[in-house]
């Protein structure tokens, strides 16, 4: 069997940007303190029981996380920065086979930017091998 991924580049970018009407400042506390509340963990979760919330602790070091329904936690990566109500870089730290792996790092950095009331919301995503794209 070939790996379809030999001779692939080594770093990968992908950028979305959102625009949304509601002040920066609330659009990073929704994004940030309501977590749970907006992704979609019907099906996106990684624990062996349904997920009750997803948690981004608001510190340097804190843990990206789900809580399950009987209250396990699985980690899926950590806090890199964390600068409200601004930007927000996270070390996504799943598998392709969606385990959570210490040694693998993937960046996701969201800023939020203000244009009145309305807030751009721009996430980049990076792989590698500590290489940051952008």
């Amino acid at each position: 069997m070939t790996n379809p991924t030999a001779g692939a580049p080594s770093s990968y970018a992908v950028r979305k940007t959102v625009t949304i009407d509601v002040p920066v400042e609330h659009a990073f506390r929704v994004f940030t303190e309501e977590h749970g509340r907006w992704w979609p963990l019907d099906t996106h979760h990684i624990g062996k029981v349904a997920a009750a919330t997803a948690v981004i602790e608001p510190c340097v070091g804190g843990r990206w996380y789900e809580r399950g329904v009987d209250g396990t936690e699985c980690v899926w990566g950590r806090v890199l920065a964390l600068e409200p109500p601004h930007r927000l870089v996270l070390a996504w730290q799943i598998t392709a086979d969606w385990r959570y792996d210490l040694t693998l790092e993937t960046e996701v950095e969201v800023t939020f930017v203000a244009g009145g009331r309305v807030s751009n919301s721009s996430i980049a995503i990076s792989t590698g091998t500590g290489t940051r794209l952008g």
